[in-house]
């Protein structure tokens, strides 16, 4: 069934079908092509794009203060991963990817968001647990982490089961890819990540036949998954003080383990603020087409985390009552 749309650019009127949403849209009255979010839901107020960059930038200044980068090691190389950092009951740990957790607690090194002159020391990290189906991984870290390295972790009431997503609602999507690493000229021998955040829709799962997979890749589940479209081609944004200068995105690479953020439920008609976006996905792959990020549920983190510590599942599946229809994750 098509649906009616309306262009934010031109507000030329058209039909499209929805399953066609895994991708942009051409507009047929202008060049523009628009997501299948931003044709349901046309900003037509004059000021659209500084209030979009505002939200925007507010929300990054937000998630910021919970989201990380780390250093881990699987071999003789060194990789980037991201995560989030959560506090549940009286444990400090950090949501991020199966495939960013090493063995040994010892090969990850956390990075700071302090001056290097003013770091303490690197927390502890005590404990790693991933598994064996989702790719999903927790990193538990010494209680002190948050003053070490100057972060702030969320609790469960940021934390949200939303599926798949709001589909075609705004999210933010944050991590630190590895090529945005950055040299201190002040530290020698320090390396600093500047982080990644942008706005992205959750894609109904009704279009995802259209992604394309690679042939390893398993198919793509709606208990599990959520899809979003991330091409390096695309502009993130148009900056409104010089419409000229786009800024495209990096390559994922090191994301890995990011958080993808939403709010609860609509905020039309009501106040928004940055504090009302809760983690419901973790950043996993970027698809072989690179064209779309797939990211892991939150709640199958959760399941990670109720299965490794029985002293928090009973707080876990109060909040979240889904995990009692999930099987037992097998613990790596």
């Amino acid at each position: 069934m098509l649906e009616a749309v309306t262009c934010p650019w031109c507000k030329t009127e058209f039909e499209v079908d929805p399953r066609d949403g895994a991708f942009p849209i051409q507009c047929p009255g202008c060049p523009e092509t628009p997501s299948f979010g931003a044709l349901r839901h046309p900003d037509l107020d004059p000021k659209a794009l500084d209030i979009g960059h505002n939200l925007s930038t507010a929300a990054a200044q937000n998630l910021a203060n919970q989201s990380l980068a780390f250093v881990y090691n699987k071999g003789v190389k060194d990789h980037a991963g991201s995560g989030t950092l959560v506090k549940i009951g009286n444990r400090l740990l950090i949501a991020t990817a199966e495939h960013t957790v090493p063995k040994s607690a010892n090969r990850i090194t956390l990075v700071t968001k302090i001056a290097p002159d003013r770091v303490e020391r690197a927390p502890k990290i005590l404990h790693v647990a991933k598994s064996e189906y989702h790719d999903v991984g927790l990193i538990e870290v010494e209680t002190d982490t948050p003053r070490l390295i100057g972060m702030e972790p969320i609790g469960i009431d940021r934390i949200a089961d939303l599926q798949s997503g709001r589909h075609y609602c705004k999210s933010w999507m944050i991590g630190y890819p590895g090529a945005n690493q950055m040299r201190l000229a002040s530290a020698p021998g320090v390396v600093g990540f500047r982080g990644n955040s942008l706005g992205c829709e959750p894609i109904d799962p009704i279009a995802w036949h259209r992604i394309q997979l690679g042939r390893d890749d398993e198919a793509l589940d709606p208990e599990a998954h959520a899809m979003f479209y991330y091409n390096i081609s695309e502009p993130l944004f148009i900056h409104s003080e010089n419409p000229c200068r786009d800024e495209f995105a990096a390559k994922p690479h090191g994301m890995s383990g990011g958080g993808i953020w939403q709010c609860r439920q609509s905020a039309e008609g009501r106040n928004w603020y940055p504090h009302d976006l809760c983690l419901f996905a973790i950043i996993s792959a970027w698809n072989v087409s690179q064209e779309h990020v797939k990211a892991i549920q939150v709640i199958h983190w959760l399941r990670l985390v109720a299965d490794t510590y029985q002293d928090l599942r009973e707080e876990l599946i109060d909040a979240f009552p889904r995990l009692l229809e999930l099987p037992t994750e097998d613990i790596k």
